[in-house]
């Protein structure tokens, strides 16, 4: 019977046994394959010896490692994972709780919250050419909380020169930085700036007012905002006379531009909102008179 036999196992590595059906634990090489010769010799209940021998091949596992292993960056953070393991052929990449790859070196785009940190569970795994699966290497990337930009301004468009209150509605920021588009800028929360007339009497003048708001871990956002100068009218006439005896009729040419709505003064009180009126002055004083 078998179980009256003797047995001497020999496993290659220097682990013996004597066990009917022993159980052994190989450490494979890093990045080779193991070779290892077993021995078993029997021997029955009589003395008589017989010898087996198997060659046994063990294959490594895959190695994991990481070269940069923590990434920590402001929103968004590009991160280019630089995968040295060993003996991996095919790799499972999963980052969070629903994006995955396959790639040996991925790169990722990781978006973080408005104020706080996210941090955001990356696991690695690998298959090699034998199909050996390594264990799970798991790393973490920051995305630094960051702060959110915005603004509100007293008015959007005016005419003539101007002043622009602006109101700072940015959530998580200890600094901001102002352009005002205009070769002007400011560092206060709330600035209140003094815009001049249009350069151009004939077409709009646009600003872009730029805020830059800088959080507590140096991470920043930006709002945008446009301040429109509009053309202003330029008012200009002639008059066919501009002295005489009283009655004294005038045409007046309106040689004015950009203008909607227009209202003449005759300098006492007649008014009228013609293009080109005709007025008659008149004196009843005695002395001459000049109008306004």
């Amino acid at each position: 019977s078998v179980y009256i036999m003797k047995f001497r196992w020999d496993f290659g590595d220097g682990q013996v046994s004597n066990l009917l059906h022993p159980s052994v634990v190989y450490t494979h090489k890093l990045n080779k394959d193991s070779v290892f010769n077993i021995t078993l010799i029997a021997e029955s209940e009589h003395g008589c010896k017989d010898t087996f021998r198997r060659k046994f091949n063990l294959h490594p596992l895959p190695e994991l490692r990481l070269k940069n292993l923590t990434a920590s960056g402001c929103s968004p953070l590009k991160v280019a994972f630089e995968n040295e393991s060993l003996n991996g052929e095919k790799f499972s990449w999963k980052f969070g709780s629903l994006q995955t790859d396959t790639a040996k070196n991925p790169v990722r785009t990781f978006y973080g919250r408005v104020i706080y940190d996210s941090i955001i569970p990356v696991w690695l795994s690998a298959q090699s050419k034998w199909g050996c699966q390594s264990d799970t290497l798991k790393t973490y990337v920051t995305v630094k909380g960051r702060p959110e930009a915005a603004f509100l301004q007293s008015k959007d468009s005016f005419c003539y020169m101007d002043q622009i209150q602006f109101l700072n509605q940015t959530l998580g920021a200890i600094a901001y930085q102002w352009n005002f588009g205009n070769g002007q800028n400011s560092n206060l929360t709330n600035p209140r700036l003094m815009f001049a007339k249009s350069t151009n009497p004939f077409a709009d003048t646009t600003y872009k007012v730029t805020l830059v708001a800088r959080g507590l871990n140096t991470c920043t956002d930006s709002a945008e905002g446009v301040v429109k100068v509009l053309p202003y009218p330029i008012s200009k006439f002639t008059g066919s006379v501009y002295s005489g005896c009283a009655p004294l009729q005038v045409s007046f040419n309106n040689q004015s531009v950009n203008h909607g709505r227009l209202i003449w003064n005759f300098g006492y009180g007649e008014t009228s909102t013609q293009w080109n009126p005709v007025h008659t002055f008149v004196n009843f004083s005695g002395r001459d008179t000049q109008y306004r």
